[in-house]
């Protein structure tokens, strides 16, 4: 599992139009960009049970509650 933020120099995400993105970008109706971290680096909790696959996203050295997560019900395959 790749996190995109860890082990290389942070770079900052692409701008668009010479302006920083704000989310939540809407790629199309299938693709939104709710939340991006380009500033620290980071890691992820990934836990599983028999009904929910959860990631959580954590910033290094920031806090001990996450960043972001998301949750995949593996019985529906609903992500939320």
């Amino acid at each position: 599992m790749v996190a995109g933020n860890g082990g290389h120099a942070l770079d900052a995400i692409r701008k668009i139009k010479g302006m920083a993105i704000r989310v939540p970008l809407v790629v199309d109706d299938t693709l939104t960009l709710e939340n991006y971290d380009d500033s620290h680096y980071g890691f992820l909790r990934v836990t599983v049970d028999p009904l929910t696959l959860r990631i959580e996203y954590y910033q290094a050295g920031t806090s001990a509650t996450p960043f972001d997560v998301v949750s995949i019900d593996l019985e529906t395959r609903i992500v939320s």
